[in-house]
């Protein structure tokens, strides 16, 4: 022996679990006057959603898009 260790045999081979990020859902809309492309986001990890819509303000964070967007992920 070298003096090393070897790491197996202290963890038995054993890998920590990760846990996987959950990917970030996003969704691309059109606006209604054909100029502007929304997207709306529904992060899994935290279950936020944000759009980039100027609806999302007026509607405390739950547009139309956002509704959506929740209906879909239920």
């Amino acid at each position: 022996s070298n003096g090393k260790i070897k790491i197996e045999s202290i963890t038995g081979g054993i890998k920590p679990k990760v846990k996987k990020k959950a990917e970030t859902i996003v969704v691309e809309t059109l606006s209604s006057r054909g100029d502007i492309m929304y997207k709306t986001r529904y992060y899994p990890d935290s279950d936020k959603f944000t759009c980039s819509c100027p609806g999302v303000w007026m509607s405390n964070n739950n547009c139309k898009h956002i509704k959506k967007l929740r209906n879909e992920q239920r």
